[in-house]
């Protein structure tokens, strides 16, 4: 695996389903073929630990109790070149970006963070618009990932089992043709 060259706007995915290794495994691997090395920011460790994972990884498994400590981690994985940012079981933060008190570090952070960044949500929950995505996509325990929108046409309605090498080439050569526009 290897880094890609970067695209005109850093890629912004969300990823729902029920919390688990599923939903993790393909966040990491949609994140590893995009760009590396990976971080992963976690409140805790899904049940039965860390997914198989090949590239490098660097993990954050500390209380993120607050927007505050997000958008802090945020800035050291900027400052530590990380080339995409997962962000994995936090959707009790996701108010701070669009409810109605916006936390201002945390919307700075966001927009400022050059890597690519994936959520995770649990399964039924809508991303705030605030985040910008270019792909929404749901992942069953069975790890087929259907995709719900994205801003590539050729992904919109996708529906695979382990897709994340085709998604990734996929909206690689669509941010660069955004780039080269």
């Amino acid at each position: 695996m290897r880094p890609s060259p970067p695209a005109a706007r850093p890629l912004r995915i969300a990823l729902r389903g029920d919390a688990g290794p599923a939903l993790t495994h393909a966040s990491l691997d949609l994140a590893g073929r995009i760009a590396a090395p990976v971080a992963l920011l976690v409140t805790a460790l899904p049940g039965g630990g860390l997914p198989p994972f090949s590239g490098p990884l660097d993990l954050a498994l500390r209380g993120l109790g607050d927007a505050a400590d997000l958008a802090a981690l945020l800035r050291a994985c900027t400052r530590a070149g990380h080339g995409a940012v997962v962000i994995d079981g936090v959707a009790d933060l996701l108010p701070a970006l669009s409810g109605p008190r916006p936390h201002p570090h945390l919307r700075a952070a966001l927009g400022c963070v050059p890597a690519h960044l994936l959520w995770t949500l649990p399964a039924g929950h809508e991303p705030p618009a605030t985040l910008d995505l270019d792909l929404l996509a749901d992942v069953g325990e069975d790890r087929v990932m259907v995709v719900q929108h994205s801003r590539c046409p050729q992904l919109d309605g996708l529906a695979l089992r382990d897709p994340g090498e085709l998604i990734a080439g996929i909206l690689m050569k669509w941010a660069a043709a955004q780039r080269a526009a």
